[in-house]
């Protein structure tokens, strides 16, 4: 409806003054939108300050960033000038508040960290060769041990220097872990042990030389050496000892190859052998002489083998071996039983020979007869000497001999046979003169007084003759 006049338009005019001014604007939509951020932050840091892996630095530095968000959010809605701008700003800003989480790093760093030092510890304990599966395994529970209360007590750290320390102080007791490797350690020692006793034994191996108690060592050694490398690639106790004992059976099995001087004794043996044959075919010699030299083999044998025995290497042996060898060969029968009952022999026969030849009476035919007598009875003596076998029968031989050469008498007649045959011509002539017609006693005893002289001078000329 129009206005009439001036006055109704004036009316008009201040009645609607009127009216308009009890009317306010009631700001709500920001308001709104400003306490559901709230709501939103109150939530977040709710959310936040329940976040147990975040450390309580994590936390608060979460809480800022929500609190700058809300701040930013309000100034955010206070300065829209629209409501699709207020819910804008409202809808991105409770978005960006739902996003804001604790930067939740340095617990899971920490465990990280404490993983990697688990990790390599148990590494260096697998790499180290001289521990069984069973050693490294006790070691490892010791760090499963001291890793598990380790990440109790960095979950239960509230400040990041909680977690830290709870890391370090563990790392630190990680790392102070070895390996308790005595079960190698023992069983080398065990086979070092019986290595030091059996060389000690073999030392005391009787007629062994220094090179083969040393050849025995050496296989010793290689036991051991053996022995070691086995334990070294035993992986588990069981194997260590398996390689223990194999070891130790080895050891105990090595025995000196003790030859050189029971073979050097074997020559030695040899050697007399022969020299003995050698000395059985001596000729001339009686039994007592054999027996004689083969007693001062046996003497040299003896001594070669003391030699032996007392020998500490091979050296030695070969030199006590060549000595005695040598002493062996050089014994010879002392020949002289028989040679000097020869020798009586002979004497007996020149002093017969000689007493012969100082026969009166016999003649050079009858000495002769004598002496080839003595040379036969000699033969016959010493062929007996040579066919007797010992002392005795060189003894009997040579008593008998010389018996029978003394008994040996030149027979003396050719000369008592012509003297026989002067008297028995003197008796006859005689006898003769007796007869002599016409002589004298004074004549026949002067003419046989011719005959005597006669018998004398032939006697003499007889007793002169040699033959």
């Amino acid at each position: 409806e129009s206005a009439s006049n001036t006055n109704e338009i004036s009316e008009r005019k201040n009645q609607s003054v009127v009216d308009i001014d009890p009317i306010d604007v009631i700001p709500t939509i920001k308001q709104q939108a400003i306490q559901a951020l709230q709501d939103k932050a109150n939530e977040k840091l709710v959310e936040i300050e329940n976040d147990t892996n975040a450390t309580f630095e994590e936390r608060e530095t979460a809480k800022t960033s929500v609190n700058e968000a809300l701040i930013n959010a309000t100034n955010d809605v206070r300065n829209a000038t629209t409501n699709q701008l207020v819910e804008t700003a409202q809808t991105s800003n409770t978005n960006h508040i739902g996003q804001i989480v604790p930067n939740s790093v340095h617990r899971n760093n920490m465990k990280q960290e404490l993983e990697r030092a688990i990790a390599s510890k148990k590494s260096v304990i697998d790499n180290d060769t001289n521990a069984t599966i069973e050693e490294k395994n006790e070691a490892k529970a010791k760090i499963d041990e001291i890793a598990n209360q380790a990440r109790l007590n960095i979950e239960r750290g509230v400040h990041n220097t909680d977690v830290t320390t709870a890391k370090e102080n563990a790392v630190n007791k990680i790392n102070d872990v070895q390996v308790n490797a005595v079960k190698k350690n023992l069983a080398r020692q065990a086979i070092i042990d019986q290595a030091n006793a059996k060389k000690s034994e073999i030392d005391r191996t009787p007629n062994a030389t220094d090179e083969e108690k040393a050849v025995a060592k050496a296989k010793v050694d290689e036991a051991v050496n053996n022995t070691k490398a086995a334990i070294d690639q035993a992986t588990n106790n069981a194997g260590v000892d398996a390689a223990k004992s194999s070891g130790l059976d080895a050891i105990n099995q090595v025995q000196p190859v003790v030859v050189k001087k029971d073979d050097a004794k074997t020559a030695i043996d040899e050697a007399a052998r022969a020299k003995k044959v050698e000395i059985d075919q001596t000729p001339n010699a009686t039994d007592e002489e054999k027996a004689a030299a083969k007693a001062k083999v046996d003497e040299a044998v003896t001594s070669a083998k003391n030699a032996i025995d007392q020998a500490t290497n091979n050296a030695g042996v070969d030199t006590a071996k060549t000595e005695g060898t040598d002493a062996i060969n050089h014994v010879q029968p002392t020949v002289e039983k028989k040679a000097q009952a020869k020798n009586a022999i002979d004497e007996a026969a020149r002093a017969k020979k000689a007493e012969i030849d100082q026969t009166p009476n016999a003649t050079d035919e009858e000495k002769a007869t004598a002496k080839a007598k003595v040379d036969e009875a000699v033969t016959t003596a010493k062929n007996a000497i040579d066919q007797a076998t010992n002392n005795t029968g060189v003894d009997t031989a040579k008593s008998s001999g010389v018996d029978a050469i003394n008994h040996i008498q030149p027979t003396v007649v050719k000369k008592d046979e012509a003297k026989a045959a002067i008297d028995k011509a003197a008796q006859a002539k005689k006898a003769e003169i007796d007869q002599t017609p016409n002589a004298t006693d004074e004549e026949k005893a002067a003419a046989k007084a011719k005959v005597d002289e006669a018998v004398t001078s032939a006697k003499n000329a007889i007793d002169q003759a040699t033959n």
